[in-house]
């Protein structure tokens, strides 16, 4: 948070012009190594899982870990190589399902079924405060960048579990729900490539990693983005 207050203190405390002020936003993509599948088998539907899988029930389970990101920002200028930037960062939802189904079973001369779901979400975002280094290749026009900064996330996980269980001609349904939120302080990374259409626009192409935003896990995401100049 300091690292936040701090970059605030250059963009807005020291005397400026207009002229020094940018803003924008992007779209793209986002990634995580974090693997759901841990808090499905934390749930209290999965215990009884490796039992039916040794009498040869059908587990499947699925993941998405990639999702749409997009940010928005607004920075200043400190100097023709240093901008000071403030962005406030969507990394999309990921998911996992697993699925279990014991398909008809007979029990002497009764018949019984079982059959259940778990489907657990992630969403993402963050506040991110950034100090962006430029390296010129085409002077005026074309240029690499580097970001260092840090961002306060927040992830919010959400969960069901739904249980379907038939013995003979009687029926019962188990539906139970989870939430948790996961927040903090985490530092992040990048390197793009800058291209000035004039004097008012330009257009931004750059890659960003997250570290550490939940026991070891880290999101990276590449975006597109357009940079306006407040002139």
């Amino acid at each position: 948070m300091k690292y936040l207050m701090m970059v605030v203190m250059l963009m807005f405390c020291v005397p400026s012009h207009a002229s020094d002020y940018y803003f924008g936003g992007g779209i793209g993509l986002s990634k995580t190594n974090y693997d759901v599948t841990d808090d499905l088998k934390d749930n209290e539907f999965y215990p009884i899982m490796p039992l039916l899988k040794s009498y040869g029930h059908p587990i499947d389970i699925s993941s998405d870990m990639n999702a749409t990101a997009s940010r928005i920002f607004i920075g200043k200028h400190l100097s023709p190589k240093f901008d000071g930037e403030l962005s406030y960062d969507r990394f999309g939802e990921y998911s996992a399902n697993m699925a279990l189904s014991s398909g008809e079973r007979e029990y002497g001369d009764h018949t019984a079924s079982l059959s259940g779901t778990v489907a657990a979400r992630i969403k993402s975002r963050a506040l991110s405060a950034s100090l962006i280094g430029y390296l010129d290749i085409v002077p005026e026009k074309l240029s690499i960048f580097s970001r260092v900064g840090v961002s306060y996330f927040k992830g919010d996980i959400s969960g069901i579990t739904r249980v379907d269980g038939r013995f003979d001609e009687h029926r019962a349904s188990y539906v139970s729900t989870k939430h948790s939120t996961v927040r903090g302080v985490v530092p992040h990374i990048g390197l793009g490539i800058n291209y000035k259409v004039n004097k008012q626009i330009a257009l931004r192409v750059e890659g960003i990693r997250y570290g550490d935003v939940y026991d070891g896990t880290n999101i990276e995401t590449i975006t597109a983005s357009v940079v306006i100049n407040i002139l």
